[in-house]
């Protein structure tokens, strides 16, 4: 659906000589970007609105997408699949965050855990590069560091934070997690393509 909508778009504008043969790809990936951003934000704060989360929706939402744009992660091969990961990723967040809340008394150390693992995932195997965006090696630090800064001070300040609100502290644990196991799942599946190459 994305991808029709984009290539509808991006005809228009070459049909109508706004851009040329060349442009005409970029035109349609800039606009699969943007619907599927767009479409992201709205469930993300729908959901939010409809289910009275709209805090952990919102925290998940930005640190989601601010950090996959430094560390990457799993890539599905469409917009609808993408689309599909995302909600099915932001549902079980969601839930996570939502049960280990009401049991929180008994799962401290458990959630501290989870929030090392998930430095040591991100600072380890970051960043995920992707088939269709290749970075060169200065952009590959770079977007390390990031990474890196973005996870130990989001991590640093959700320990405060969970001295007066548990509730924002697990809505920033578990979304560093869920990136971090998408992080994961690209590697595992670059390590399968690579023997499949090799064999």
């Amino acid at each position: 659906m994305i991808t029709t909508i984009s290539r509808f778009i991006a005809d228009y504008f070459y049909i109508n000589d706004i851009v040329d043969e060349e442009k005409r790809e970029r035109i349609q990936y800039g606009f699969q970007t943007i619907i599927s951003t767009l479409l992201s934000f709205i469930i993300v704060i729908a959901s939010g609105l409809l289910f009275n989360i709209l805090d952990i929706s919102i925290i998940f939402l930005m640190i989601f997408m601010i950090l996959r744009n430094f560390a990457g992660g799993y890539h599905a091969d469409s917009y609808s699949k993408c689309q599909l990961i995302f909600t099915v990723v932001y549902l079980l967040t969601v839930i996570m965050i939502l049960c280990v809340e009401s049991n929180y008394d008994f799962l401290k150390i458990e959630t501290f855990l989870i929030l090392l693992v998930s430095n040591v995932i991100v600072i380890g195997h970051s960043p995920v590069e992707h088939e269709n965006k290749p970075m060169c090696s200065s952009q590959k630090k770079r977007n390390k560091v990031i990474s890196i800064l973005l996870t130990v001070f989001l991590s640093i300040g959700a320990t405060f934070i969970n001295i007066w609100n548990t509730r924002i502290f697990l809505a920033i644990n578990f979304t560093l997690f869920a990136v971090a196991i998408l992080i994961l799942v690209a590697k595992i599946k670059q390590k399968g393509e690579n023997y499949e190459a090799i064999d």
